[in-house]
């Protein structure tokens, strides 16, 4: 910018500030312009952020028509007008800091908002809208995860279909949420139950202990008959996953005992019935 007055040694040559000059025409027009009008028409929406931002420049220039004012009167030193630009600059500069303290809040809270809104979608997404436990979704993930000590237990539930035919599916439900309750509170410390769908569970167990799991069934049962819900029974297929190759193998070993346990429990219903025939 002083290229001229170095060369030419002249100090009437004042075109050396244009780019200063057009650079805070710039800055009049394009930046402030532009902001004022955006400003007040969204603060006319109630846009908070926009309400801050008009408040920064209305300090700003409360502050610089102040210095440029006294500028203007005798007695008042050029360095207090300079000092009062430099004032005048900082406040705009702090109030817009303010701005923009306020906006990154509003991020933080809408990122917030989002992460919980994420967060309650994959709870959904894992659980079984009508007992609350973990859903198939669920129990695919966790049992992928199994260590080689783990143990899992398939469990087939008798008797919805006679509560359902008989008393309606609003007794069918209370029969499958009291089981999930009685179930999942007494394996909760040890593993975790599932419901796969229909009358079908799951339940996982670290320490491999499905013996344990299955006492637990054992004593689910009795409490559901004591619960008024005496038709009821279970058919449960157990394995510990070292006993496997992988755990996909594993869940076919529970499955298919689970299913031959229930063949074994309707056998003797059958010969009885053959019984009663005979005679």
């Amino acid at each position: 910018m002083l290229v001229w007055h170095g060369l030419f040694a002249s100090r009437w040559f004042y075109l050396i500030s244009a780019p200063i000059l057009f650079s805070n025409i710039a800055y009049v027009m394009l930046f402030l312009l532009f902001g004022f009008v955006a400003g007040i028409a969204n603060a006319r929406r109630g846009s908070t952020t926009a309400k801050l931002y008009l408040v920064a420049n209305a300090g700003f220039f409360a502050s610089g028509f102040a210095s440029i004012s006294l500028s203007g009167m005798a007695g008042v030193f050029f360095i207090y007008v300079e000092h009062l630009g430099l004032l005048a600059v900082t406040i705009e500069v702090l109030m817009l800091a303010i701005v923009l303290s306020y906006q990154f809040g509003l991020l933080q809270q809408e990122k917030d908002a989002a992460l919980r809104d994420a967060e309650h979608s994959l709870r959904l997404a894992r659980t079984d809208a009508l007992t609350g436990l973990p859903n198939r979704y669920a129990y695919e993930q966790g049992s992928a995860a199994l260590p080689p000590v783990a143990g899992l237990s398939f469990i087939d539930l008798d008797g919805l279909k006679h509560y359902n035919d008989t008393f309606g599916h609003a007794r069918g439900d209370a029969l499958l949420c009291e089981f999930a309750r009685q179930l999942g509170g007494r394996v909760a410390l040890r593993g975790t139950l599932y419901r796969l769908g229909g009358d079908e569970f799951a339940v996982t167990i670290a320490d491999g202990d499905v013996d344990w799991v299955e006492a637990q069934l054992a004593a689910t049962l009795r409490a559901l008959r004591d619960a008024d819900f005496r038709v009821t029974g279970a058919s449960c297929g157990s394995v510990r996953i070292r006993e496997c190759e992988h755990v996909q193998q594993a869940k076919a070993i529970a499955d298919s005992r689970m299913y031959e346990n229930k063949r074994q429990r309707r056998r003797p219903s059958a010969h009885s019935m053959m019984g009663e025939l005979g005679t």
